[in-house]
């Protein structure tokens, strides 16, 4: 009898949990969407359905990361961004963005420009650890 060789096995992929997280969306199914997911990787949750929620909530806050949409009403990702770097440097770094728009010549400038991570919509939660991971040190 001839042995098999055995499979390879997958790469084994650390997961950063039990982070503290802030989604800024204003649609609720999204939001609540990546808010599940992010809470089965063990992350404390926060959401926001404006960039001028996410500004009162960063004030109150410390976040590990920042995940937002690039279209809201009000204030839209590329402001909150820009306020965040004005008021809160040291999260510059931490933020990513979602967004169903990287055709579009100024998201995708935007994104050129400042070198965030992004996820495009619509997404899987494989995509969500992956720049989560990246961001907060795990992969």
């Amino acid at each position: 009898m001839v042995a098999l060789p055995a499979e390879p096995e997958a790469p084994v992929i650390a997961r950063v949990g039990g982070r503290r997280i802030l989604v800024v969306d204003d649609e609720p199914d999204i939001a609540e969407s990546l808010a599940e997911i992010l809470g089965l990787d063990g992350h404390s949750v926060d959401l926001a359905d404006s960039g001028t929620t996410a500004l009162e909530r960063i004030a109150e806050t410390d976040y590990d990361l920042i995940l937002t949409d690039m279209r809201m009403p009000k204030m839209d990702g590329p402001t909150l961004y820009r306020e965040i770097e004005k008021h809160y440097p040291h999260l510059v770094s931490r933020i990513a963005v979602v967004t169903g728009d990287t055709l579009e010549a100024a998201a995708s400038d935007f994104l050129k420009e400042t070198e965030l991570l992004w996820i495009e919509k619509p997404f899987v939660p494989a995509d969500i650890g992956k720049v989560v991971d990246e961001i907060l040190g795990g992969g």
